[in-house]
């Protein structure tokens, strides 16, 4: 990120882009949703939206810390899960 010019993202917003089951909310409409909140001045300007490239495992807690770690990993300081990760 701060290759790209960000000097200090107040926000990280990673919604999953992997495979997922066809009942879920499709990626697309996951992202509008993120970019709406953001157009809308909901977030802070800086916010950074990066799809996060590893599939829905519904695997519960061991899922949250694989993405948490992964997260950890590239960088972010605070992971903010979902009530329902399974």
């Amino acid at each position: 990120l701060k290759k790209q010019g960000f000097r200090k993202p107040t926000l990280w917003l990673s919604p999953l882009g992997g495979w997922s089951k066809a009942d879920d909310v499709p990626l697309d409409v996951r992202i509008k949703q993120h970019v709406q909140v953001i157009e809308k001045g909901m977030l802070p300007a800086s916010t950074v939206l990066a799809i996060w490239p590893s599939p829905m495992m519904y695997a519960g807690p061991t899922e949250v810390q694989w993405h948490a770690k992964s997260r950890r990993n590239a960088g972010a300081t605070f992971f903010i899960t979902g009530r329902d990760p399974a």
